[in-house]
Formats: C-alpha cells, sequence, structure tokens
C-alpha cells in the first residue's frame, strides 16, 4: 500500500527544512565550538593554578633547604659546642616548620639529636628511613617527602661520612594548600614520588579513590613530565591539572567536580536548545502559512483535475494569483472546455456504434450472454432471452445470472462457468421433454483487456444443438445396425471358407486352397474391423461398461491365439504364448479378447516372415501382457500417435482404417489399466498392456450395460 503524501505537506517539509537547516548546522557548531572553549578556558585556569601553587611549594622547600645548607656550612666551621649548639636552636626557633635536626652516623644511628632526647635514650635508628636509603645511595645532597604525617626530610653530607639530617613539617603548607578556593568543589592534592596522595581536604575523596590514585593517567603523567598537564579523570568524574615538583619527585595536582567545570557548557547547550525551539516554533508556522499561501491554488486545480476524470468536462478554475499558477489555471479551463465538445461528439459516436453492434447481436441466430467478473449481466441478445425462457422485453442488465434465469440444468451450466465446457470446449444441455426433444450448446470464454490481459468477464454462447444431436443419433443408429447386420453374414462365409479349407465339401486342389484361405483371412480381417467400428460406436456413446469376473489371462490370450492360428499358419509365422500359472484377477474377459486380437491380428498383418509372441507376467500390483512381433515395426514418431482415432503408423501397408488400437486403448483404460507400444532394438514392435489386480467396477457404471 503506497502511502498519499500531499503537496501542502511537502511544501511545509522543504521549507521547515530550509529554515531550519542550517539554524541547527550552525546551532551545533556553535555549541561544539563553545563547548571546546569553555573546557580549554576550565582547564586553562586549572592549569595556571596548578603552576602557581607548585611554585610556591618549590619555594617553601628552597627556603628550608637553603636555610638548613647554610646552617650545616656553619657548623662545620671551627666553633665551640656551646656556639654550635646554640646556632642550632636559634635555626630552630626562627624556622617553626623544622621540627627535628640530627647527625646521622654511617650505619643510620642518630649520634646527635635536636631537640636534645631524654638522657639515657637508645639512639634512633634512621636506617631504615626511605629518605637515609635514598642518601645513601648517592651520598649527595638529598630531599625525601614523607608521609603520616606529611613532611620534608633533607638530609646533607659531612665529613667523615656522617650526615646531616633536618626534619621539616609540612602541615602549615598543607593548610595553606587547604585554603585555596577553586570554585566549589575544587582542592589541591600533594602526591609524592610514587603518587600516593601526602595531603588532600578531608571528605573530598574515599579510601578507594587515594588507593588508586598512583594509577591514574594525570598522576603518571605530572610525574614523568617536567610541564603541567592537564585531562579528565574519567575513573571519578573529575577534571584537573597537575604539575610536577621539581626538587622532591613530587607532583601538586588541582581536582575539580567534572559537573562544576563545565556547567558553563551545561547552561550554554540548555539555552541554545531553547533558542532552537523558539526558532524551529516560529519556522514552523511561517512554512506553514507560506506553504498554504503557495499550495491553495495547486489544490484547487488538483480537485478540479478530479472532478474531470469523473466525467464532469464542464469544470472551472478561477484562480486570482499573477504568476506561472494562473497560467496553468486558464490552460486547464481551456482544455476542459475542448474536452466537453470532443466527449459529445464521442457520445454521439458511441451511442451510434452500441446500436449498430445491439443490432448485429439481436439479429444473429444464436444466444450470446455477457457476464463481468462478478456474474452480473450486460448484455443478453433476443436469441438468448429466447432460449433461456424469459421475455424479450425483461432488463436482464444489472442482475446476476442467479437472479435473472429461472432455476433450470441450462442457468446451472452457465453458472458453472468454464468448468462446464472444460475439455471438448463447449457442454451440451439436454432440455428435452415429454413433447419434444430440445440440446443446447454452451460454449464460453472470458473476455480479456487488450491492453492490460485482465478478464473483464465471460461470453456465452448459446446454440440450439437439436439438429445436430439427432443426425448424431442417426448415424450411430445406422452405424450400429449396418455393423450388426453385417457381422452375421462375414461371420458365417468365414465359417463355410474355413469348412471348406478343411474339406468338408471334398477335396480342393491346390489354387482353389490358396484363393479360400485369401478369402478367409479377408473376411476375418473385416468381420475384426466391423467389430470395432460397433465397439467404437458403443464408447462414443457410452455404453462401455466392463463386467469383471475372476479371470487368468493367459487362458483368454490361448483362445484367442487358437481362434487366431489359421490366419498365422497361412502367413506361415510362429505363433505362441508364452507365461500362465498367474492367480486369476477380475476383468471382462470379452472386452479382453477383443484387445488381444486387434494386437494379435495387427502383428499378424505387419510381419512378412518371423514370429508372434504373446507373453503373460505378473507385475506385483498388476499382470502384464505383451505382444511381440519381428515385422516392420512402428516409427519412434508414431508412437503414441497410434493410439488416436484414424490413425496408422506410417508408412503402414494393408486394410485397416484405424479403429483397433483406439479401441484397445479405450478396453484397457476402462479396466483402469495401462496400454503402450516401443520399437524392438533388433527390429518388429512390441505392445503391451497392464490390468491391476483391483477390481475395475469402478469404471464407467454410469454406462449401460454392453
Amino acid at each position: 500500500m503506497n502511502m498519499r503524501f500531499g503537496l501542502f505537506p511537502k511544501f511545509v517539509s522543504v521549507m521547515v527544512s530550509l529554515a531550519l537547516v542550517p539554524v541547527l548546522f550552525f546551532a551545533y557548531r556553535a555549541i561544539h565550538v563553545s563547548e571546546v572553549n569553555i573546557e580549554n578556558s576550565i582547564l586553562e585556569l586549572q592549569t595556571k593554578m596548578a603552576e602557581k601553587l607548585a611554585a610556591q611549594v618549590d619555594s617553601f622547600f628552597k627556603f628550608y633547604d637553603y636555610q638548613m645548607a647554610f646552617l650545616f656550612s656553619s657548623l662545620q666551621k671551627n666553633l665551640t659546642w656551646e656556639d654550635k649548639s646554640e646556632l642550632v636552636r636559634t635555626a630552630m626557633a626562627t624556622n617553626p616548620d623544622v621540627q627535628e635536626i640530627s647527625f646521622v652516623s654511617p650505619d643510620g644511628r642518630e649520634v646527635l639529636h635536636f631537640p636534645e632526647v631524654a638522657a639515657g635514650a637508645a639512639p634512633v635508628s634512621r636506617a631504615e628511613d626511605p629518605g637515609f636509603k635514598r642518601y645513601l645511595t648517592t651520598r649527595k645532597h638529598t630531599l625525601w617527602l614523607g608521609d603520616n604525617p606529611p613532611s620534608l626530610d633533607i638530609y646533607f653530607p659531612l665529613a667523615n661520612n656522617m650526615a646531616g639530617r633536618v626534619h621539616v613539617s609540612l602541615s602549615n603548607l598543607a593548610a595553606s594548600l587547604e585554603t585555596e578556593n577553586i570554585g566549589g568543589t575544587g582542592f589541591v592534592v600533594m602526591v609524592n614520588g610514587a603518587g600516593e596522595p601526602l595531603f588532600l581536604p578531608e571528605g573530598r575523596l574515599d579510601d578507594a579513590a587515594r588507593t588508586e590514585m598512583p594509577s591514574w593517567a594525570l598522576v603518571q603523567n605530572a610525574l614523568k613530565s617536567p610541564s603541567v598537564v592537564s585531562e579528565a579523570i574519567t575513573q571519578r568524574d573529575l577534571v584537573g591539572a597537575a604539575q610536577s615538583l621539581s626538587n622532591v619527585g613530587g607532583a601538586i595536582l588541582i581536582l575539580q567536580a567534572r559537573s562544576e567545570a563545565y556547567a558553563g557548557v551545561a547552561e550554554m547547550k540548555k539555552s541554545t536548545m531553547l533558542t532552537l525551539v523558539v526558532v524551529a516554533l516560529v519556522a514552523v508556522v511561517g512554512a506553514g502559512f507560506l506553504a498554504k499561501r503557495l499550495a491553495a491554488p495547486l489544490l484547487v486545480l488538483s480537485k478540479a483535475a478530479e472532478t474531470v476524470a469523473q466525467g464532469r468536462f464542464d469544470t472551472q478554475v478561477s484562480i486570482t494569483t499573477r504568476d506561472e499558477v494562473r497560467d496553468l489555471a486558464d490552460t486547464f479551463n481551456k482544455m476542459t472546455a475542448q474536452l466537453k465538445a470532443y466527449a459529445e461528439m464521442q457520445v454521439q459516436r458511441i451511442l451510434l456504434a452500441q446500436h449498430k453492434t445491439e443490432a448485429i447481436l439481436f439479429s444473429i441466430s444464436d444466444g450470446i450472454l455477457m457476464t463481468d467478473v462478478q456474474d452480473t449481466i450486460q448484455l443478453a441478445n433476443r436469441r438468448s432471452r429466447e432460449l433461456i425462457g424469459v421475455p424479450l422485453d425483461a432488463d436482464l442488465t444489472g442482475k446476476t445470472v442467479t437472479d435473472a434465469l429461472p432455476a433450470s440444468k441450462l442457468r446451472d451450466a452457465i453458472v458453472r462457468g468454464p468448468a462446464a465446457v472444460k475439455g471438448k470446449g463447449f457442454a451440451d444441455v439436454d432440455l428435452s421433454t415429454a413433447v419434444q426433444r430440445q440440446w443446447l450448446r454452451v460454449t464460453q470464454q472470458p473476455v480479456f483487456s487488450p491492453k492490460t490481459k485482465e478478464v473483464l468477464g465471460l461470453v456465452t454462447g448459446l446454440h440450439d444443438a437439436t439438429a445436430e444431436k439427432e443426425l448424431e443419433r442417426m448415424k450411430d443408429e445406422f452405424l450400429h445396425n449396418i455393423t450388426a447386420d453385417m457381422s452375421g453374414p462375414l461371420a458365417l462365409a468365414s465359417q463355410h471358407a474355413q469348412a471348406l479349407l478343411q474339406g468338408a465339401g471334398g477335396p480342393v486342389t491346390d489354387v482353389q486352397r490358396r484363393s479360400l484361405a485369401f478369402m478367409n483371412q479377408a473376411l476375418v480381417l473385416q468381420v475384426i474391423a466391423m467389430g470395432n467400428a460397433f465397439d467404437m460406436a458403443n464408447i462414443e456413446a457410452g455404453r462401455l461398461a466392463p463386467q469383471p469376473a475372476p479371470a487368468r489371462l493367459s487362458e483368454v490370450a490361448s483362445r484367442v491365439v487358437a481362434i487366431l492360428a489359421p490366419l498365422a499358419a497361412e502367413r506361415a509365422l510362429a505363433l505362441s504364448v508364452v507365461g500362465g500359472g498367474e492367480a486369476p484377477i477380475a476383468f471382462d474377459a470379452a472386452l479382453i479378447e477383443r484387445v488381444l486380437t486387434n494386437l494379435i491380428v495387427n502383428a499378424i498383418k505387419f510381419t512378412p516372415a518371423g514370429s508372434v509372441t504373446v507373453a503373460v507376467t505378473d507385475g506385483g500390483t498388476s499382470q502384464e501382457v505383451t505382444v511381440t512381433d519381428t515385422g516392420i515395426g512402428v516409427p519412434a514418431g508414431s508412437v503414441q500417435r497410434i493410439f488416436k482415432k484414424f490413425e496408422r503408423a506410417a508408412g503402414a501397408q494393408g486394410g485397416g482404417v484405424g479403429l483397433g488400437l483406439t479401441v484397445a486403448k479405450a478396453f484397457i483404460e476402462a479396466h483402469r489399466g495401462k496400454i503402450w507400444a516401443e520399437a524392438v532394438a533388433q527390429g518388429g514392435s512390441r505392445f503391451s498392456f497392464t490390468l491391476p489386480k483391483s477390481s475395475p467396477a469402478g469404471a464407467q457404471q454410469d454406462a449401460a450395460p454392453k
């Protein structure tokens, strides 16, 4: 089913598309560009803050590194113990973040510690501290970030493989970084060289986030690169920037919730979508208004064209637009005026042609009845009304055959349509009464459209076939009587000829014997030919009905061979039966005898020398009889044709009218068997037929018994 898309919706669709497509494209581009710019601005802001804070932290570390380096440099001068101790206490007092200053031996034991430890306390060992281990690998100035709590350990190489250790607390630094304002959700994180967080504001990240932080791409890139990096953290829906700490191997991270960082993007998208909705509404309303103005004249023309298509050629349209549509309307009005004039002229011609057609149809001697595909009568001539038995002035047009015609065999044949005339091309309907005989021949043909070949209806011809049926009946009676009258004398003459040949009238000379044999052969063939004509008349009259009774095919074949043995002997042919002992089956022995007679006589007639053999075999569900000869054979092109009425094989010599095989085929098919012919490779022919072992009682039950 094709969906119809009208002109007005098309105009609206096109105009809305023209209005919205550019707007949508530029809106998409604007949103995309704005989104990228806002995101870049946010990341740039975070990058700069990360750089600033990393610089502050580096300055913090450098300050203490410088101060402590100066301290240890001063301690290595030639000063008294009291002066050195005072110098250390002064340094710790002036730098409150410095919590411990100690001197460590090469094996990691503190030999001197500030502030002083209690007397008798065991010295502290730094051998397992990560910072001291790092120092031992290089024996150089080392800075190490520690945690729990966050701190900075600075190791200085001294004389005698001693090391100076300064422990700086990062609590104040952490508090300072925590006060940095980065929106509502932003915060600062400091990580060590392994990417582990040293400090971050409470409640910002859970324990799982702390654990997975070293695996973040942002952290790894920051620890690898000396420059600032920025990217999104998809695991936690965060965005941020990071800057490495050049002196201690850690990094400063600026983290912020993605939703807050890009809140401007969402707001911008929302505003843009609202603007698009407003623009779309305006575009739809404007497009609808303009489309209506443009489509209205065309819709008027379309409706007018539909009216003209219905046959109303007086239709005119009025369009006041000052454009090509008005020119089209004027042309349309001129066209309808010409169509109206042409239609009026054609109506006169059609009426004249219709009157001529009706005159022809009503004058012919056969009845003509035309119906459409709904079995509605469209035409019925005078003769058809007479044959159907309805008044000549009855209005049959528009009525169905069932409603218009009286119930009869004729109406039933017409209603059945082509099924009633299937095969012969016609159906003969017997309308005979006790007073008179009447036969009507019904022929039916479909009516096709010349262009589309579509079936438009059915034409039924009604022909009075009473005279033909009477002639056919008279012919059948004549043929039946003449064959019956001639068969007796011919058979009697044949019997007398055989008696004379056997010496019943005294000795016969050789010349007399040859003459009598020739006469007997001719008489036998004539008797068989008359019998075939008689059987053909009964077949065509429908008077063929097998009368099956149990019998053996071999016994029937033996009887026929015994009867035809003299005919074969006259031609010096060997005639024999092969097989026997088969089980009895039900068949009409008289009909099968005539089948075998026709087949054997044909074999004898077309076999100049050699033999004719009849074989009976059991085939399982049927029994088969084969008549094989060594004669002239059957041409390949005649194998199927020779079973037709009055047909003979090409090149066949001798008498006969071509009815024997037709009769044989009818008799075998009446038994629901099969018969066929085939050529023998060594020369000659083979005719075979089969009879089913089941009773053929169902065949031809409606015919009179023969």
